[in-house]
């Protein structure tokens, strides 16, 4: 997979375990996998338990390309109440050769704003980046979505379309 192909679908994948943000510098500390296109995506499990305040997710993703398979894992859990927003996620391929966990931490400025802290740790280096935003009106989320219609929003545009 080429190097903007895998951010754009390690973007996509965190998008669906939780909405988390990735740094763009990201992929770039993740080890390279060596699939070639036309790539296909394919959720195998997807699982979300709920006890307030927390919300626990597991999800594996096969993707398929001209030579050979590779099943990424991501785990998850989210925190929310109504001043702080955090994540916790850790996506693994399936040799766990790359391992990256990212937490996310949004915490409410005023009515409009979050200032949102990312911090990734990937291949024994760790980086941190804080951001102040504006509060999207419509959160992304995957809630109430088919393994069809999630593959279809977030991982086939991030893979040129390539279901």
């Amino acid at each position: 997979m080429e190097q903007d192909e895998r951010r754009k679908f390690l973007q996509g994948l965190v998008a669906l375990g939780g909405g988390a943000a990735i740094l763009p510098g990201l992929v770039e500390a993740a080890q390279s996998t060596k699939l070639k296109g036309p790539l296909s995506a394919k959720i195998l499990k997807r699982e979300s338990a709920k006890n307030d305040p927390f919300v626990d997710s597991v999800m594996e993703v096969e993707i398929t390309g001209a030579n050979g398979k590779q099943t990424i894992s991501v785990t998850g859990t989210e925190y929310t109440d109504t001043v702080i927003r955090r994540n916790w996620a850790t996506i693994a391929n399936d040799n766990n050769a790359s391992v990256i966990a990212i937490k996310t931490t949004a915490r409410k400025v005023d009515s409009g704003h979050e200032e949102i802290t990312v911090t990734v740790t990937a291949n024994g280096k760790t980086t941190t980046n804080t951001r102040t935003m504006a509060i999207p009106a419509n959160r992304v989320s995957g809630e109430g979505m088919s393994d069809e219609e999630l593959v279809e929003k977030f991982l086939a545009p991030k893979l040129g379309g390539v279901k």
